[in-house]
């Protein structure tokens, strides 16, 4: 009889605690959905043979070293009512090749209709923590890390991030989806054409270029939830910075320009009290950053979110034009497989 007794106590127990595990993880029960997510190919608009020379147009997937990051996914349920409320959260990383592999949840959604909330960014290798990008609250409140603190620190491919919001209101029991990230910010490029004559002596070359965005603050947070830059204001100030000038063959649109030179780029979030910025571009031709080649000041320039903005022409030389140029390099076909 008291082997009977306990074998019951036991079993409750088990029952009891099977009963708390599943109302913790709201992921272990409801409807299953399968969801496959990945990033845009960055070789869909252009072909690997017109691009092999030019970088600056790609984002980080190609850009960035896979020896010393990898590719982190993050996926949140969110309900769906006046006040959502955070469901779960899953992250998985890739490493290696982050333009053709796609990452794969299998979700069960408990609460419909709902929100899944997509984030992907750059780590570093063999580890999930935040590393530019501080998301550990939830995706409704990124902001930058404190390594961040003018727009010289955007200047770098691993800052490149991608994301994605998908209303889910009802799932069949073999329900899949394939979603491709998109970019919550623009890319801003600055690309020189110049070539100086300076009769006998070999034509001038650029150096280092110094980009002063004066007082003219940047986003410093990002809701990917409502797809809003800049909330309540917060931003950082964009500053000073100096770049080392890159020569490449360059892309833009579907053009490339031989020999030309990345004068400095920058990743910015799109907040709607931030559509342009202004800067003063000085270049000069020697190291020490003591001979100055010439000073451009620019003015107006856009930043569209999912976008890349290339200003392209004379920095220093006399002619002194350039254009602007917003494109659809950012804006890739959807090519997620399993």
């Amino acid at each position: 009889m008291m082997k009977n007794i306990n074998f019951l106590l036991m079993a409750m127990i088990a029952v009891l605690t099977v009963s708390s595990c599943e109302s913790e993880n709201p992921a272990s029960r409801g409807e299953e959905y399968n969801v496959t997510v990945g990033i845009p190919d960055p070789m869909d608009n252009y072909s690997k043979a017109s691009a092999s020379d030019a970088f600056s147009h790609l984002g980080g997937a190609l850009n960035v070293d896979p020896a010393e990051f990898d590719l982190r996914y993050i996926v949140e349920v969110w309900s769906k009512d006046d006040s959502p409320e955070l469901l779960y959260r899953e992250i998985k990383t890739v490493d290696g090749d982050f333009a053709v592999t796609p990452v794969s949840f299998g979700l069960r959604l408990e609460q419909l209709p709902c929100y899944l909330v997509f984030w992907a960014d750059f780590v570093r290798e063999d580890m999930s923590e935040d590393l530019h990008y501080v998301t550990e609250g939830n995706l409704q409140n990124i902001r930058y890390s404190d390594d961040i603190s003018s727009a010289g620190d955007l200047a770098s491919d691993d800052m490149d991030a991608y994301c994605a919001v998908e209303l889910v209101e009802s799932v069949s029991l073999q329900s899949k989806r394939k979603i491709v990230l998109k970019r919550p910010f623009g890319k801003l490029r600055l690309l020189a054409t110049d070539i100086v004559d300076s009769g006998e002596l070999e034509p001038a070359e650029p150096k280092w270029a110094t980009i002063d965005f004066k007082n003219i603050q940047f986003a410093n947070t990002y809701n990917v939830l409502t797809d809003r830059a800049g909330m309540s204001g917060d931003t950082r100030s964009a500053g000073k910075f100096d770049f080392k000038v890159i020569k490449e063959n360059a892309l833009v649109g579907k053009n490339i320009y031989d020999n030309v030179y990345l004068l400095g780029f920058d990743y910015f979030f799109v907040a709607d009290q931030i559509p342009s910025y202004s800067m003063d571009v000085t270049v000069y031709g020697d190291e020490d950053r003591s001979f100055a080649l010439g000073t451009k000041n620019l003015s107006g320039i856009p930043v569209v979110s999912g976008k890349l903005t290339t200003v392209i022409g004379d920095f220093y030389s006399n002619s002194g034009t350039v254009n602007v140029i917003v494109d659809d390099a950012f804006d890739n076909d959807e090519k997620v497989e399993n």
